[in-house]
């Protein structure tokens, strides 16, 4: 596996544990989303949500898919929020990249070389972030980071990155990284049905799964 590296923490909201009941005791509703399964297949229904959530809520960016299939696919729907122009900042000082690149949709901070690391296990892959800091050369960086500040990203940081449009590598265009690999990306999330698995992204194709811990290719 190869390691993609973030620094950014970001805050969504915190979202209270705790909802006010509305209107005599009864919750009052607007835009919910219900999930159901239908043969294998998760619908999105629109219906009502609490007031209390609406204004917390977390919205979706779109996926990056412009090319429909058949009518009502995400395609042809484009649903969710408009990624920002640029979608990426090459980041710089004195006009050289100082090894970092920002997602203005997330606003997670990458390491500009998909692939300082090379090919590695997934416990071989959080040890090398460890040390990773200003003044590496062989990762590009001169960023005024330090030690600990980096760490691998989560699945759904790391999923952030694909462009369902997009494929070899499935990243928006005229992204600023460097090295991106066809292979899969290690995340930093084990897999809850066995903790020997962690989930990745498959950079050709931006597909998410799970593989042993001790893979390395």
């Amino acid at each position: 596996m190869v390691t993609f590296l973030s620094k950014m923490n970001v805050d969504w909201g915190l979202i209270s544990s705790q909802i006010d009941l509305l209107n005599g005791g009864k919750m009052k509703h607007r835009n919910r989303l219900v999930v159901a399964m239908l043969i294998g297949a998760m619908l999105i229904i629109n219906c009502h949500f609490w007031d209390a959530l609406a204004a917390t809520h977390a919205p979706l960016p779109k996926t990056g898919q412009t090319t429909s299939s058949t009518v009502a696919d995400d395609g042809a729907l484009q649903e969710g929020i408009a990624w920002p122009v640029p979608r990426f900042k090459n980041n710089s000082s004195a006009g050289v990249s100082n090894g970092t690149v920002t997602d203005n949709l997330t606003g997670l901070v990458w390491l500009k070389d998909a692939n300082c690391f090379g090919m590695q296990t997934w416990q071989l892959a959080l040890d090398s972030v460890k040390g990773l800091a200003n003044g590496n050369v062989a990762c590009g960086l001169n960023d005024g980071s330090t030690a600990g500040q980096w760490r691998l990203p989560n699945r759904n940081e790391l999923e952030s990155l694909i462009d369902a449009g997009k494929s070899t590598p499935s990243i928006p265009d005229g992204h600023p990284f460097s090295n991106v690999q066809p292979n899969s990306y290690w995340s930093s999330s084990t897999y809850s049905g066995n903790n020997s698995y962690a989930w990745y992204v498959y950079m050709d194709g931006g597909l998410v799964d799970i593989n042993d811990k001790n893979t390395s290719s």
